[in-house]
C-alpha cells in the first residue's frame, strides 16, 4: 500500500505525462524504479479514471454530439462518422492487447524497453510537422492512427504523442488530430477499467487513493489545456529532444535505474 506522499508524486507524474507527449507509463516506471515504489494495480486504475474524467470534461461537447448522432441514427452526420472512426481506431489496441498481453506486462519491468520506446516516440514527434498536405479523417487514417495508439501500450511510447503525431504525419490537421486522439482514448480507457472491474474494492476510497485521484485530475486539466496550446503553436516536435535525451540517458546510465 502506498502512502499519501507517494500518491501525490504518482498523481503529479500521471497528471503531467499523460497529456504531454512524453509517455506517462514510461515515466511511472522510471519514478517507481528510482524511488523504489510499487504502485498497486488498483491505484493505477484510480488515476486512469481521473484521466478519463479529464477527457470528458475538456471534450464534453464533442462527446455529447457523437452520442446524440448515434441516438438519432443520423448516419450522414460528421458526428456519427467520427464515432465510427473512433471505434475503428480502437481495433488495433484490442487485438494487440489480447494477443501480446504477457509480453506487454513483461515490458513494464524493463527499463531498456522504456528507453527504446522513448527514442521511438521522439522520432514520431520530430516528424509530426513534416506533412504539408491537409486531408479529412477517414476510415483508413483512423485505423492507422489506432495502430499508433496500440503501440503506446508499451511503456515509453506516449499515447498522445504517438497518435497526434501519427495523424499529423498522415496529413490530418493538428486540431482534428488532437481531438481524435483523445476521443479515441475513451473506449480504450473504459475497456481497461472494465477488464479490471473485479479489482474494485473499498480500498479505492482510502486517503492516499483519493488524494492521488484529485492530484491527477487537477494537474491533468492544466496540462491537457497546455498540450492543446502547444499543438496550436506547432511546438509538439520540441518534445522529441526531451524523449531522445531521456532515452539515451537511460541507455548510458542503466545502473541508476
Amino acid at each position: 500500500m502506498i502512502n499519501v506522499l507517494q500518491a501525490i508524486i504518482l498523481g503529479i507524474v500521471q497528471g503531467i505525462t499523460e497529456w504531454l507527449p512524453i509517455s506517462s507509463s514510461g515515466h511511472l516506471v522510471i519514478v517507481q524504479t528510482l524511488f523504489n515504489l510499487e504502485s498497486p494495480m488498483l491505484f493505477d486504475l484510480v488515476i486512469h479514471i481521473a484521466t478519463l474524467v479529464v477527457i470528458f470534461g475538456v471534450f464534453r461537447k464533442d462527446i455529447l454530439d457523437i452520442i446524440r448522432a448515434f441516438l438519432k441514427r443520423d448516419y450522414k452526420s460528421k458526428e456519427f462518422k467520427l464515432g465510427i472512426f473512433i471505434l475503428i481506431g480502437n481495433i488495433p489496441i484490442v487485438l494487440l492487447g489480447y494477443f501480446l498481453r504477457s509480453y506487454i506486462q513483461a515490458a513494464f519491468s524493463s527499463i531498456f524497453v522504456v528507453s527504446f520506446s522513448l527514442l521511438f516516440t521522439g522520432v514520431l514527434l520530430f516528424f509530426s510537422n513534416w506533412s504539408r498536405i491537409s486531408k479529412p479523417l477517414e476510415a483508413r487514417s483512423a485505423l492507422l492512427t489506432g495502430v499508433f495508439q496500440a503501440l503506446a501500450i508499451f511503456p515509453g511510447i506516449s499515447r498522445s504523442g504517438a497518435t497526434i503525431s501519427g495523424a499529423m504525419i498522415q496529413g490530418i490537421s493538428k486540431e482534428e488530430a488532437v481531438r481524435f486522439s483523445f476521443l479515441m482514448a475513451i473506449p480504450a480507457f473504459i475497456g481497461a477499467i472494465v477488464l479490471n472491474f473485479n479489482n474494485f474494492t473499498i480500498q479505492m476510497f482510502n486517503t492516499p487513493f483519493i488524494i492521488g485521484f484529485i492530484t491527477a485530475l487537477g494537474i491533468g486539466f492544466i496540462f491537457l489545456k497546455l498540450l492543446l496550446k502547444i499543438v496550436r503553436n506547432n511546438k509538439l516536435h520540441y518534445f522529441a529532444y526531451y524523449c531522445w535525451a531521456l532515452g539515451i540517458f537511460i541507455l548510458l546510465f542503466p545502473s541508476i535505474f
